[in-house]
């Protein structure tokens, strides 16, 4: 029987990010959370010129303008910056687990905005997707007692 790449990757894939709270909570024990953020940057960017190398795609980064590198630039302070940031400043007040699990709410708040801002239609299967979701969070944080939601510090 043959293995489908695809299935080597997606397998790969599920395993680097299910170890990423604990690995995350392990160099916070060590690391301030700038220096994180840094060495996660820059290893992730000499990855990616690595692969861009690698592939012949290197070319590509001299089509882009300063203006280009620029807007690059804020999205990736806003987007990854930010983000990385706030999560890793949850994870040294909160247990992995919990921490992970109340970052992973984004889908749900996609759904939510998406239907207040953009106006997208509310459908049955999106309401019962969005209550389970915030069951699960639910039964996460409060680690099943539902009579207390509380939030664990340190």
């Amino acid at each position: 029987m043959k293995l489908n790449k695809g299935y080597l990757y997606v397998s790969l894939a599920s395993i680097l990010w299910a170890s990423t709270a604990a690995v995350s909570k392990l160099l916070l024990a060590y690391l301030d959370n700038l220096q994180v953020l840094f060495f996660s940057t820059l290893f992730a960017s000499i990855s990616l010129l690595i692969i861009s190398v690698a592939q012949g795609k290197f070319a590509v980064v001299k089509t882009y303008t300063l203006k280009d590198y620029a807007i690059f630039a804020l999205m990736g302070f806003i987007g990854v910056f930010l983000y990385r940031f706030f999560l890793q400043a949850a994870l040294l007040l909160m247990p992995a687990q919990e921490a992970f699990i109340v970052n992973y709410t984004w889908p749900i708040m996609v759904v939510i905005f998406a239907w207040i801002i953009l106006k997208e239609k509310m459908t049955s299967k999106k309401v019962v997707g969005l209550l389970l979701s915030f069951t699960g969070v639910v039964i996460v944080t409060t680690k099943g007692d539902f009579s207390v939601l509380n939030f664990s510090i340190g």
